[in-house]
């Protein structure tokens, strides 16, 4: 029983030393390939592109804040000295906004998401024709 087990490992250890092998260089290959590195990136371009077609129409937020510091001297005079005093006073102010604008409805905003379907459709076909020109 313990030939039979050994001689079957003998045989199968060899075989996915060649299967490793093949799978190394295909890698090797996919890292080394222009064409298929250049239809990789523009693959994941196309990807990038349906998002930003969305970001259109999704809620768009803005906001802005200030603070502002005033100083102003305030001058005292007093009739029997003919001599000023100076006090300093500080204003603060604080402003604050926040808007939030929504598209309801934008037809090419529509029109752009559908078209990078389609880019992203192309580029893909792009890349797995030239992973199966790479194989």
């Amino acid at each position: 029983m313990r030939r039979l087990i050994l001689g079957a490992l003998s045989f199968s250890v060899p075989a996915m030393a060649g299967a490793n092998g093949l799978l190394d260089a295909y890698h090797q290959a996919q890292e080394q390939d222009q064409t298929f590195q250049a239809a990789e990136h523009q693959r994941d371009a196309s990807i990038e592109a349906k998002p930003q077609a969305w970001s259109v129409l999704l809620p768009q937020v803005t906001g802005q804040g200030s603070i502002e510091r005033d100083r102003q001297h305030l001058l005292h005079s007093t009739s029997s000295s003919q001599t000023s005093t100076g006090d300093v006073q500080w204003f603060g102010t604080r402003s604050y906004s926040l808007a939030l604008n929504q598209v309801i409805f934008d037809w090419s905003a529509f029109q752009t998401v559908a078209q990078s379907d389609k880019e992203v459709a192309q580029a893909q076909a792009t890349y797995r024709s030239a992973e199966q020109s790479l194989i």
